[in-house]
């Protein structure tokens, strides 16, 4: 439908919006054709992003990736917002939208209803120097390196060494990350200082008192409220957090400390043993895909139909931003998955994590409706922290000692349990 179109000009795109608000729309049969259309165009554009933020995010250090994501944000983006803006007007103006049978379209018009309700214009350059300064952050953390012990570490790498069962080589890994981090001190809360500006003048901007209640909005939250997540916190404090006092307290009896410093915080103590899953970004992909298979045949193709098209960018490197996501590409309808594999248990759970959104988007890539193919973070969680569970009784692919597996296990628990306190 869209062969010759370049999706990162804007030139070529506009002329495609311009297409869809002049249509004419004389029946609901011709409606919902057009909201299909409109996804279509929409899922052109999404994935011509997300591409251009992967090649970003892979390779900080490449002037011709940050160019084409700079382009994208400052060009793209605005008219993109404009314009949806202008289509979603059409839409929920248009005489036969309450002929559209309510189990399938009521979410769609809710949720742009509200968007309609917060869009201002006057945002869209802010959003994009949110993204650029959000990008420059990453661009930053992902080419520290770390000179320790006369070797170089990535922010990533260096938590191989806080795993060490001598303290005081762990105290010293953790004062140089702690120092090289310094150096960006300034720099880094300025970026911060400017971000929250940013986004406390999108709430203002938008009649909101503040941002959270602002991004309530945003995000579409209907069925929950900020007294909600209050509740929430004050259960977390009475309930998890004792627990995770109790888990500290194991961990200084099993490290033999009397206090827990930050560097002990992933310490293993001598006699435990060592949670070593892989060497190499291939080694952990090929065993994830084994688990899967034994969970799933289906997910485990999926994962092989990725491999296949290269969808991975596995192992930490510097130059590379920090974390970790599944990125959906809309009109391939295959994600991306990339990460900052050093050879921890830790990545092998974000692998296993990343690939239950990947499951997610394999399951969800016929949905002609694209709204309803992007799930909220409340939906999407349940694919991968669900699979980080559900995978638990393969993963002797990777620990072959009894003890390691019982260790990997409930390291996996209890990191569950802290999750809590630190999320909010």
């Amino acid at each position: 439908m869209y062969s010759k179109i370049d999706f990162k000009v804007w030139e070529d795109v506009e002329p495609l919006y311009k297409e869809l608000y002049s249509r004419g729309i004389n029946s609901l049969d011709q409606l919902e054709k057009w909201i299909v259309d409109r996804s279509k165009l929409y899922s052109h554009i999404d994935e011509a992003y997300a591409r251009s933020y992967i090649n970003m995010t892979r390779f900080t250090d490449n002037k011709n990736y940050k160019k084409a994501f700079t382009y994208f944000t400052n060009k793209i983006l605005p008219n993109y917002r404009k314009y949806n803006h202008t289509l979603d007007r059409k839409l929920y103006n248009c005489r036969f939208k309450d002929n559209l049978p309510r189990s399938k379209y009521r979410i769609l018009l809710r949720n742009i209803a509200n968007q309609m309700e917060i869009f201002r214009e006057k945002n869209i350059p802010l959003e994009s120097e949110e993204i650029n300064l959000s990008s420059n952050y990453g661009k930053t953390i992902g080419n520290i390196l770390i000179e320790f012990e006369g070797k170089e570490y990535t922010l990533q790498q260096i938590r191989k060494v806080l795993k060490s069962p001598i303290r005081e080589r762990r105290k010293k890994a953790w004062e140089s990350m702690r120092s090289e981090l310094y150096k960006h001190n300034r720099y880094l809360d300025n970026l911060f200082d400017n971000l929250k500006g940013i986004r406390v003048s999108k709430a203002l901007n938008a009649g909101f008192k503040n941002y959270r209640d602002y991004m309530f909005k945003v995000n579409n939250r209907f069925d929950y409220t900020p007294d909600d997540c209050f509740e929430f916190h004050n259960a977390v404090k009475n309930i998890i957090v004792p627990i995770t006092e109790k888990l500290f307290d194991e961990r200084k009896k099993k490290l033999d400390i009397d206090t827990i410093k930050p560097w002990d915080k992933i310490a293993e103590a001598k006699e435990e043993p060592k949670l070593k899953p892989f060497t190499s970004g291939n080694e952990l992909l090929n065993g994830v895909i084994k688990i899967y298979n034994m969970l799933n045949p289906d997910f485990a193709k999926f994962l092989k139909i990725m491999k296949k098209h290269d969808m991975f960018d596995l192992e930490s490197r510097k130059g590379k931003a920090p974390g970790g996501y599944n990125y959906s590409l809309q009109k391939t309808g295959m994600p991306f998955i990339f990460m900052n594999a050093v050879g921890l248990h830790k990545d092998l759970i974000t692998l296993l994590h990343e690939g239950g959104h990947a499951t997610h988007t394999f399951l969800m890539r016929d949905i002609p409706i694209i709204e309803y193919r992007n799930t909220p973070s409340e939906v999407a969680e349940f694919a991968s922290m669900s699979m980080e569970l559900l995978t638990m009784d393969f993963w002797n692919i990777f620990y072959k000692d009894s003890d390691a597996l019982i260790k990997a296990k409930k390291d996996h628990i209890a990191n569950i349990i802290d999750f809590f306190p630190w999320c909010i």
